[in-house]
């Protein structure tokens, strides 16, 4: 009993002298990246499924995603812009800017690209942010540097200007104008195809729009120039059993009007004219541009291929249907190459082809034939039923989105070889369009640093220092090197050099002495310092000890300065140890006395049998 009031006693005294107690974090592992200097980030992982040895093959360049559809405890989370590596690394969260509610949950920013600006190549970033108007979607237009700094975009203080919805947004002419669509509520008489005498159509519209001031440039409207009857979407009414299909044709009411035409999107060729993209008519137009070299009316149809009434002439093997993305390149005066997403199917209807592909045709204007030149399939066969994009890489790879319910991206060699696959791995997480490009980032705030250390008792020794570090944004950082003080003053000294690993990088300072301040500074390939941030070592506190573990505590933690004992964590006064020590030895001397009294009491009564407690008690006052 004596040895068990003292090993009680012992683990008395252990207890009250460790003051940090580590506890195992949940390291499940996460379809969401979580960092401990951007606790708020929340950025879906993806996963790379395939991967090319031959890496001089890839172009050369960065992913760039716009995430939505994410919930956690039904809100939006882990939306809005975003850049990662090709090794599925994060580079850049731009969720502080993608802060617009659609409908009732959804979070979205869609197109999100690098873009020219006022005659600056390729050193912008432009993506939509959506909401929701009379329940009419439209979109706010974004151009940032490459600080991340917003220095255009939202047109909506200018006089007429319209807003545009979330399908097109793209900087044309060296970025001096842009492209957006619009879908127009028009009133129709639709009693011919099943509607009402007052219902209510969609009618698609594109707009140049000069970049500086907002002011139109241009607009076409598609079915201004084209026959109802050529679409091969009717609404979905009583009575309409062909291609009823639900809520992507409407129902011809000004709440839910006929979508029968569904401009997705439009771009501009070599020669400046402009190609359109029409998904339900599928259909690709080409439009003489401003100031053409053809001597026709801007907006002119020059060429129409697919749909009922082309007047181009498509080979049986260059089919494609419910399309996205189509834009033309290599183009001469004899013809051009036209590179489009052919969906095959949206869902509902009988689709066109088995899977869904990217497709580069190739267009002759002598002979007014189309021809298949390439055709790269989606890796595992699968259909996208809408969204998605494809593009022209620098060096002729063709990279491809696949779009909604397939949130999955591949770039293909121009031999149609799968050089790079990858996926999202959160469930019903999309992106509207998925790109690729070369990118330099230079973030206007500092590094994010965190320094950590989980100190115990006096009796015991200190733990090591857990350095974390990160940049949102930064691309040029290829190592950090660390210095530890005892106060920001100095003297700092250094602790070590380490390679950049990831968004955030994790080291070890086993061997750093004590101290209470870390510094960093960010180097680049040539030992160039970028950047530097200071951190005061966390030490987490006694009420917070159980959320934390040796390296870190939980996901979601924001090591507030008022949760960390500092420096003195686990530094005891004498006083509290000499009370500690009392405390013990008061334990210790009752353990002895009444273990010996009750050793003790029954050896005056050898011969006697073993009596009650009571018994005993009453005989020994007797």
């Amino acid at each position: 009993m004596l040895l068990a009031c003292l090993l009680r006693c012992f683990l008395c005294l252990y207890t009250y002298l460790s003051v940090c107690t580590a506890v195992d974090p949940d390291d499940e592992p996460s379809n969401i990246f979580h960092f401990k200097t951007e606790p708020q980030f929340e950025s879906p992982r993806i996963f790379i499924d395939t991967f090319t040895r031959d890496a001089a093959r890839l172009s050369a360049g960065y992913i760039f995603l716009a995430p939505y559809g994410i919930y956690k405890d039904d809100v939006a989370y882990g939306y809005g812009p975003h850049i990662y590596d090709v090794e599925g690394q994060l580079v850049w969260n731009g969720h502080e800017w993608a802060n617009i509610w659609f409908g009732d949950k959804h979070a979205r920013s869609m197109d999100f690209s690098v873009c020219d600006y006022l005659g600056s190549f390729g050193d912008h970033l432009c993506w939509s942010d959506i909401t929701v108007e009379d329940r009419w979607v439209v979109a706010t237009n974004r151009i940032f540097n490459s600080s991340y700094e917003q220095v255009a975009g939202d047109f909506s203080s200018v006089a007429n200007f319209t807003k545009p919805n979330e399908h097109e947004f793209r900087t044309i002419r060296n970025g001096f104008s842009f492209l957006q669509i619009i879908y127009d509520r028009k009133p129709t008489d639709l009693t011919a195809y099943a509607g009402t005498e007052d219902g209510c159509i969609v009618n698609p519209c594109f707009q140049e729009v000069d970049v500086s001031t907002g002011d139109e440039l241009f607009k076409w409207c598609h079915l201004d120039h084209a026959s109802f009857d050529d679409t091969y979407i009717y609404m979905n009414v009583p009575g309409n059993t062909v291609n009823a299909t639900g809520n992507v044709a409407g129902k011809g009411l000004w709440e839910h009007p006929w979508d029968l035409s569904h401009m997705n999107a439009v771009s501009v060729n070599d020669e400046g004219d402009y190609i359109v993209s029409v998904r339900h008519f599928d259909t690709v137009y080409k439009l003489a541009g401003l100031n053409n070299v053809h001597g026709l009316e801007t907006g002119d149809i020059i060429w129409q291929i697919g749909g009922k009434n082309p007047n181009m002439l498509l080979s049986s093997d260059a089919h494609f249907s419910r399309q996205h993305d189509a834009s033309a390149f290599s183009t001469t005066c004899t013809g051009s190459s036209l590179l489009l997403l052919d969906n095959a199917s949206e869902g509902r209807n009988d689709p066109s082809a088995d899977n869904s592909s990217a497709v580069i045709l190739s267009v002759n204007n002598q002979t007014n034939e189309v021809v298949l030149q390439n055709r790269y399939i989606h890796p595992n066969g699968s259909l996208s039923i809408a969204e998605g994009s494809a593009r022209l890489l620098s060096n002729l790879n063709v990279f491809v989105s696949w779009g909604k319910k397939l949130p999955e991206f591949t770039e293909y060699a121009s031999d149609g070889q799968v050089l790079w696959h990858a996926r999202m791995l959160l469930s019903d997480t999309f992106s509207y369009r998925v790109f690729k490009y070369p990118w330099i980032g230079h973030p206007p705030h500092p590094p994010k640093l965190l320094a950590y250390r989980q100190r115990t008792a006096w009796t015991r020794p200190d733990l090591p220092l857990y350095a974390y570090v990160s940049w949102n944004g930064a691309t040029e950082v290829r190592s950090w090197r660390f210095f530890i003080s005892n106060g920001t003053a100095g003297p700092w000294q250094h602790v070590g050099t380490y390679p950049k690993d990831g968004f955030e990088t994790k080291v070890e300072l086993q061997s750093a002495p004590p101290g209470t301040d870390l510094s960093v500074e960010a180097l680049d390939q040539d030992d160039k310092i970028l950047g530097e941030a200071l951190g005061r070592v966390f030490v987490p506190s006694w009420s917070v000890r159980n959320k934390c573990a040796i390296d870190g505590c939980e996901d979601g933690f924001l090591y507030a300065p008022s949760d960390s004992c500092d420096d003195h964590c686990g530094r005891l006064s004498w006083s509290s140890v000499i009370f500690g020590l009392a405390f013990c030895i008061a334990l210790v001397e009752s353990a002895v006395y009444f273990g010996g009294y009750m050793l003790a009491a029954p050896s005056s009564r050898d011969n006697e049998p073993s009596r009650l407690p009571l018994e005993a008690h009453e005989e020994l006052n007797s």
